[in-house]
């Protein structure tokens, strides 16, 4: 990303909130990252679990379990 810092009327104090790392924040559990990542490839892959499950280098029956686990099978993919 390319920014103008002299750009008239931004609000750095702001720009500087929305880029901080949080690093005071606690880190998600690896559940709730996992759902993220396998929607996030669902939703690539517009709903192909075949290839959905090729791209992140599982069998095509452990998606789909992951799927069931994480609540992923409705018929809409809900957003990470």
């Amino acid at each position: 990303m390319v920014l103008d810092l002299t750009w008239p009327g931004l609000d750095l104090q702001s720009l500087r909130r929305a880029l901080a790392t949080g690093e005071n924040s606690e880190p998600g559990s690896l559940a709730v990252a996992e759902r993220r990542h396998l929607a996030l490839v669902l939703r690539y892959t517009s709903g192909n679990k075949r290839k959905a499950a090729h791209l992140l280098g599982i069998s095509r029956s452990t998606l789909l379990n992951k799927v069931r686990k994480y609540g992923l099978d409705r018929a809409e993919t809900p957003s990470p």
